[in-house]
C-alpha cells in the first residue's frame, strides 16, 4: 500500500516535516500595538503620539487569523544576500551536507529573483551530527566569509552545495581556493578549530528555536520546515510584504521593518 501523505512529509534531514507553519501559533500583538485594536480601528482616540497615528493610518491590517508565532532572530554576523533593505527577511538554518537543504537552494533563488528589491536571505549554520563533514564545511564557510566578507560566503556556500556528496577536509580548503580566498587558510582553520565556538553556538541557538531539522527558516520571524515547494515560500512572502508596505504607509523606515516586525517575538540569543 503506497502512502504518498508520509513521502511528502520527508523533506528535511533530521525529522519529518508537516505543516509548514506553526500549529499552535503564539496570539501575542506585534509592533508594540494591540491587535484587537488594529482590527477594530473605529475604537481609536485622535492620535497623539507616533504610535497612534500610525494605528490611524493603517486601519485594518491584513493579518492572518489567528496571528502567527514570530521569532526574534539576531542577524549579526550573518550573511546575506538579496534587498539591501528588505520587505521580508528569510533566515535559513542549513547543513552543507543535507541533501533536502541542496535540494531548496534553487527554490530559494528563484524566490530571490522574484523579488529582487524586497526579500533578503540571511544563513545560519546548523550541521547535523550525523553528516560527518557538515561541521568542517560550516566552519570553512565561516573561515571564508572572515577572510573575504559575505560575497566570499556565497561564493563557497553555493560550490559546498553543488558538490556536497564529495566533501572532506581537503575537498573543502581545496573550494575555499575556487571560492576566491586562501585556501591553505580554509585547511589551517579546519584544523585549529577557530570557528567551531561560532558553528556551536548557531547550532545551539537552532534547537533553541525548533529548528533540529534542516533546512529550517524564518520569514520575518514565521516558522516554515523543510525543503518546501516555491508556493510555500511565495504564500507567507505575499502576506509579509502586504504587512511590511501598510507599515511603510505608517511611517516604518524600511531599514528598521525587521526589528519592528519581529521585536516582540520570542527572543533568541
Amino acid at each position: 500500500m503506497m502512502l504518498p501523505s508520509l513521502v511528502a512529509l520527508v523533506t528535511a534531514c533530521g525529522g519529518a516535516v508537516g505543516s509548514p507553519r506553526p500549529s499552535r501559533p503564539d496570539l501575542r500583538p506585534h509592533l508594540d500595538i494591540d491587535v484587537e485594536v488594529l482590527r477594530r480601528p473605529e475604537g481609536l482616540s485622535a492620535p497623539s503620539e507616533p504610535d497612534e497615528e500610525a494605528r490611524r493610518i493603517l486601519g485594518p491590517l491584513p493579518l492572518p487569523d489567528p496571528v502567527p508565532s514570530r521569532v526574534a532572530i539576531p542577524l549579526e554576523d550573518a550573511p546575506g544576500r538579496g534587498a539591501t533593505a528588505p520587505l521580508v527577511t528569510i533566515v535559513e538554518y542549513s547543513d552543507f551536507q543535507c541533501p533536502f537543504c541542496g535540494r531548496v537552494q534553487g527554490t530559494l533563488r528563484q524566490v530571490l529573483e522574484a523579488h529582487p528589491e524586497d526579500v533578503r536571505l540571511v544563513f545560519r549554520h546548523r550541521p547535523l551530527p550525523f553528516h560527518a563533514h557538515a561541521n568542517l564545511a560550516a566552519q570553512g564557510a565561516v573561515e571564508a566569509q572572515s577572510q573575504g566578507g559575505d560575497d566570499a560566503f556565497w561564493r563557497m556556500h553555493d560550490l559546498l552545495f553543488e558538490r556536497q556528496r564529495e566533501l572532506n577536509r581537503e575537498v573543502i580548503a581545496r573550494i575555499g581556493t575556487e571560492s576566491g580566498v586562501d585556501g591553505r587558510q580554509i585547511d589551517s582553520a579546519l584544523g585549529d578549530g577557530r570557528h567551531a565556538a561560532r558553528v556551536a553556538a548557531e547550532s545551539a541557538q537552532a534547537e533553541r528555536v525548533g529548528a533540529s531539522a534542516t533546512p529550517t527558516f524564518f520569514l520575518n520571524g514565521r516558522l516554515l520546515r523543510g525543503a518546501q515547494p516555491a508556493e510555500a515560500f511565495e504564500a507567507i512572502v505575499a502576506e509579509e510584504i502586504a504587512f511590511a508596505r501598510r507599515l511603510i504607509e505608517a511611517g516604518v523606515r524600511r531599514e528598521d521593518l525587521y526589528e519592528r516586525i519581529v521585536g516582540p517575538g520570542l527572543a533568541v540569543q
